[in-house]
């Protein structure tokens, strides 16, 4: 980590063709823990990911926040997408990770609990976007990154 204490903001365009589409950031090592925006149906759903042992093929946790509108769609006919714009946070603090989100980039909210960060097996934890599809066939989503700022406290 680049500092004891930090903030790491981001501000995502989150495109899902799909259902089970997800997009996001996440803290990783061992353990990991993610703040995701899944495809469901014509909606999306902000999750908090975790998973202790993931090295040794510990099982991914899944915990429901809240439902969001998309903030944008396509109108093309042929597999059209929907958007998700949001920003997220991941606070660190005494070797803890609180996630965060915001729909105007003002104003965040904390989601889950702070995340004990444990290295990986080659170097420490690492900070950054994750995105993956449930389906392996069909169209791909993707993320668009405005920026990605990390802050000393």
């Amino acid at each position: 980590m680049p500092a004891p204490t930090f903030t790491a903001t981001t501000k995502i365009r989150f495109a899902s063709k799909e259902d089970g589409q997800y997009g996001g950031i996440i803290m990783m090592g061992m353990d990991y823990q993610a703040l995701v925006v899944e495809r469901k149906s014509n909606e999306f759903q902000l999750e908090l990911l975790n998973c202790k042992g993931a090295d040794v093929g510990g099982i991914e946790t899944k915990t429901l926040l809240t439902t969001l509108k998309p903030t944008e769609r396509d109108t093309i006919p042929y597999s059209p997408a929907i958007y998700m714009a949001i920003y997220m946070q991941m606070k660190i603090k005494d070797g803890k990770c609180q996630m965060a989100y915001s729909l105007n980039g003002k104003s965040y909210q904390d989601v889950g609990k702070p995340f004990a960060m444990r290295k990986g097996k080659w170097i420490g934890a690492k900070m950054g976007f994750v995105s993956e599809r449930s389906n392996l066939k069909g169209n791909r989503g993707w993320i668009d990154a405005d920026y990605f700022r990390v802050a000393k406290e």
